[in-house]
């Protein structure tokens, strides 16, 4: 499809080219005398007189010539469309351990040719084939900065743009109670700094799946994350209804979680929930309050629930948004400071996370057309003079 950087600017081809049509039309309807002369030298005088006017080329060369020219101002493009383009949905996460080292995985392929390459801050470092980034791959990054910029792009088209920036996280401790839940502990895992199975370090970071958990009142530095039949205080399940399990949830309320999030997200089962004024719905669904949100700054303590068993009710955990809210989670109680391990935040723009199909210009394409065609004119009205000039002198 066609874009305009400068849509108004239309208007100038427009009447360049309405004007030279008219000008050649008036001058096609005109007669003009015939010398012969001049121009019809060997033949009879008879031959004389008037005949009507031909289109003129040349002047017709001059036409097109002035209408690319006046095409060139407006910056028109030309885009594929976005259906057409290779895509695919993209996992990019980074972190540094003994090395920095970049997961890629890929799924919902689309239009996408080998070979893919894997390019860091504009360095090749991978190409792997599409079948190994389905199931994911791990390439070590060179690094030369605190900033990060990942791409996967085929020889054509680029599939996706990450940027990330170093920080470093203190240590923190992951306990779970019940049976672990696995997307959870995965979310948290990815982290170097974290100390799985240590109440010594902290905070702490508590995976709740047991009916009868509850949390100390006096506990401090605290992340708490329920769900299934661990309910917190302050939040009850409500009598079952008639209603259809909802496929996906509502954000209700931004800040720890972006506009999209949760756009693609689909549920298999959810818990109806009932929450007091002291929980905060960050997400809904038609069976009420799908994601609470609770904090208490004074103690450093954090209270998330989910009505849905992530990985098991629901399949969030297999959008980067997931990993992302558990981040923030961790970052309330357990902010960024100086000397602990490297962690890299992916601060990608929402623009840049979606790649678009590149626009090629065509204004080089009507310049040297306009160009070509004033060229040739020019030329032509000099053959012309010349032809004339020693007609007049034979």
């Amino acid at each position: 499809m066609f874009t305009v950087a400068v849509p108004w600017l239309l208007a100038v081809p427009a009447v360049v080219a309405a004007l030279g049509a008219l000008a050649l039309w008036r001058g096609r309807r005109g007669v003009m005398r015939v010398s012969s002369t001049r121009l019809w030298a060997g033949l009879d005088s008879a031959a004389s007189g008037t005949k009507k006017r031909a289109l003129d080329p040349v002047w017709l060369l001059v036409v097109i010539a002035a209408t690319l020219a006046g095409l060139a101002l407006p910056g028109v493009q030309w885009r594929q469309q976005a259906k057409d383009l290779p895509s695919a949905d993209v996992l990019v996460t980074v972190r540094s351990v003994a090395a920095t080292q970049a997961f890629v995985r890929v799924r919902a392929v689309r239009h996408v040719r080998e070979p893919v390459q894997v390019v860091a801050d504009g360095r090749l470092i991978a190409t792997p084939t599409v079948e190994a980034l389905a199931r994911g791959v791990i390439v070590d990054v060179p690094v030369a900065s605190d900033k990060l910029q990942v791409e996967l792009r085929t020889a054509d088209a680029a599939l996706a743009t990450r940027q990330f920036v170093r920080e470093v996280t203190p240590p923190f401790g992951v306990l779970t109670v019940g049976r672990p839940n696995a997307a959870l502990l995965r979310a948290f895992r990815v982290h170097a700094s974290a100390r799985l199975d240590d109440a010594t370090v902290r905070p702490i970071v508590l995976l709740a799946d047991e009916a009868s958990f509850a949390l100390d009142p006096e506990e401090r530095d605290v992340l708490v994350i329920t769900c299934g039949r661990a309910l917190p205080a302050g939040v009850e399940r409500r009598a079952p209804t008639t209603q259809p399990q909802p496929n996906s949830p509502r954000l209700t309320s931004t800040g720890l979680l972006s506009a999209d999030a949760l756009a693609n997200v689909r549920i298999a089962a959810a818990t109806p929930l009932q929450a007091d004024g002291n929980w905060r719905v960050l997400a809904e669904t038609s069976l009420g309050p799908w994601l609470l949100h609770q904090r208490d700054a004074s103690k450093n303590v954090t209270r998330v629930h989910f009505a849905s068993v992530p990985g098991a009710e629901t399949d969030w955990p297999a959008y980067p948004s997931f990993v992302i809210f558990c981040a923030r989670l961790l970052e309330e109680v357990n902010p960024p400071r100086r000397g602990d391990a490297i962690v890299w935040r992916d601060v990608t723009p929402p623009a840049m996370a979606t790649p678009v199909a590149p626009a090629h210009a065509l204004t080089p394409y009507f310049v040297i057309g306009a160009i070509a065609c004033a060229v040739v004119a020019v030329l032509a009205l000099l053959r012309r003079s010349r032809t004339v000039h020693d007609s007049g002198r034979s």
